[in-house]
């Protein structure tokens, strides 16, 4: 019993990015095969996410000072997010219900902490920071396919909505962002890419949801520019992270590194969406050899993830933030 109250003591609000990670990397698996492999990475991470639920709700009850310091953390919009991937994984495989009720849970838990992040904002920021982008374009990445399935335009004008948010609010962050952490971070630097790909993927999304719906010519062209830009953006922002990792190596584990996961499952995935929304073969190609590479770091993680658990458990290591 003691060691299961010190390993949920250890939990950290940045422990959503584990069911983000591996969200992401289901929902790849899930366009390219194998499904075994796809909803094998589902389970652990909705078992994650339980868990995590768990935790946080009874932490509210239990210790309400250390949850309010925690849910104005940026790290906190991790489990909105999670949320979100989970929903995007089951939509995908013809469960909205399920979908829906994932979408509800994430925008109840956006609403709750991206006010307290907000309200608490610091700088210079750091990749993290990047969350509250990444948070709300989730919203959108998983409302605009429900509304393509159930033929409601009001849905995509609010995943529009938070696409814009979105944009905005990654322009905030980036405008005061360090880039020093391209170099010295520890794996949560990742998120500057990873925000502009959800950003590509969510327009992406409406992209091919505001066609059936009947959206303007006119605003699909700007939409359809858009969608490219960003990810000439997001490339050029992965470029240099990726370089970073050569000049300036890392090996130290830290649970940030789930943060790197997740950017790499996202350029995969905005790779295959895109393929099929833009006809060019040569994305998919190009999504399926960055999911397993997204695989293979996940499995790294997961490994370091381990040890660091079995240590916290031993007593011989302290609980990362």
């Amino acid at each position: 019993m003691k060691v299961i109250q010190r390993l949920a003591g250890a939990v950290a609000p940045s422990a959503g990015a584990v069911v983000m990670a591996g969200g992401v990397v289901s929902v790849c698996f899930s366009a390219t095969g194998p499904s075994w492999l796809s909803w094998s990475l589902f389970a652990v991470s909705a078992a994650v996410w339980g868990g995590l639920l768990a935790i946080f709700a009874k932490r509210r009850r239990a210790d309400p000072g250390r949850w309010r310091r925690e849910a104005a953390l940026p790290s906190s919009l991790t489990l909105v997010a999670g949320t979100a991937v989970l929903g995007s994984r089951l939509a995908g495989a013809g469960r909205p219900w399920l979908a829906y009720g994932l979408l509800a849970v994430a925008v109840m838990l956006w609403l709750l902490l991206l006010p307290a992040v907000l309200a608490h904002w610091s700088t210079p920021t750091v990749g993290t920071s990047f969350l509250t982008c990444v948070a709300t374009q989730s919203l959108a990445v998983l409302a605009a396919p429900l509304a393509r399935r159930t033929g409601q335009p009001w849905e995509v004008y609010a995943a529009a909505v938070l696409f814009l948010l979105g944009l905005v609010l990654y322009g905030v962050v980036a405008s005061r962002f360090d880039f020093r952490q391209v170099m010295v971070g520890a794996g949560d630097e990742w998120v500057l890419g990873g925000a502009l790909a959800i950003s590509t993927l969510a327009a992406t999304t409406l992209l091919d949801a505001s066609g059936p719906l009947g959206a303007p010519d006119g605003a699909r062209t700007v939409l359809r520019l858009v969608t490219i830009c960003l990810a000439w953006e997001a490339v050029a922002a992965y470029v240099p992270l990726a370089a970073s990792e050569l000049i300036w190596p890392r090996p130290r584990f830290d649970m940030r590194r789930w943060s790197t996961v997740f950017p790499l499952g996202m350029a995969g995935l905005v790779s295959l969406r895109m393929s099929r929304v833009f006809h060019l073969e040569v994305l998919w190609d190009l999504g399926r050899a960055v999911s397993w590479l997204a695989l293979a770091v996940w499995l790294v993680v997961a490994a370091g993830t381990l040890r660091h658990v079995r240590n916290i458990a031993a007593g011989h290591d302290r609980p990362s933030t």
